[in-house]
């Protein structure tokens, strides 16, 4: 009895090791296979996030001017006459420092952007527009800008915010309200 145990036990082990060799066989023929996968996803995965970066980058850029350029004519509108156009214009600048001072973002620093106050008390009306700059990436750039809409294909931004100064239903001036409420 014992005798047929170890030949049990023997032909257990080769069929045990004839798997394994199979396996380790296969495992040699399909470890090629794992590089060229990642050969092609790889390039292809940076290409799409490549994609998606300058987009995403002129969108916070955009919306980052268009927040400012509400802020600035909220400024415009409700200024007292010492305000000058040129603290209106360094109160938008400072909000626009929240755009990343990178190419993709922006050109130029706080110099490179262009801020336009206008408030015409005849038409009761008053704007700010902000005009900035970006760096399109190669190859992406065009795709980008197209996708986005805004600009052209040297990278311009334009963000303009208009408020009626003072609607026609409201009558007196600051110092008439401010008596309205008591001293």
């Amino acid at each position: 009895m014992r005798c047929f145990i170890k030949k049990k036990k023997l032909k257990r082990s080769n069929r045990q090791a004839a798997k394994t060799a199979t396996a380790l066989f296969r495992a040699e023929l399909e470890s090629g296979q794992s590089s060229v996968e990642a050969a092609i996803l790889l390039p292809s995965l940076l290409f799409v996030i490549g994609m998606m970066a300058q987009p995403a980058c002129i969108f916070y850029t955009r919306s980052v001017m268009n927040a400012a350029a509400a802020e600035g004519v909220r400024v415009v509108a409700t200024q007292s006459s010492r305000t000058s156009a040129a603290e209106i214009e360094s109160f938008v600048k400072r909000r626009l420092r929240a755009v990343p001072n990178l190419s993709i973002f922006h050109e130029g620093g706080e110099d490179g952007w262009q801020v336009s106050v206008d408030a015409n008390e005849s038409e009761k009306l008053s704007s700010v527009e902000v005009k900035g700059k970006f760096k399109p990436l190669p190859l992406f750039g065009l795709f980008s800008v197209a996708l986005v809409g805004e600009g052209n294909s040297e990278g311009e931004l334009v963000a303009k915010a208009e408020e009626i100064l003072r609607p026609e239903w409201v009558s007196g001036d600051y110092d008439s309200w401010v008596g309205a409420w008591g001293d």
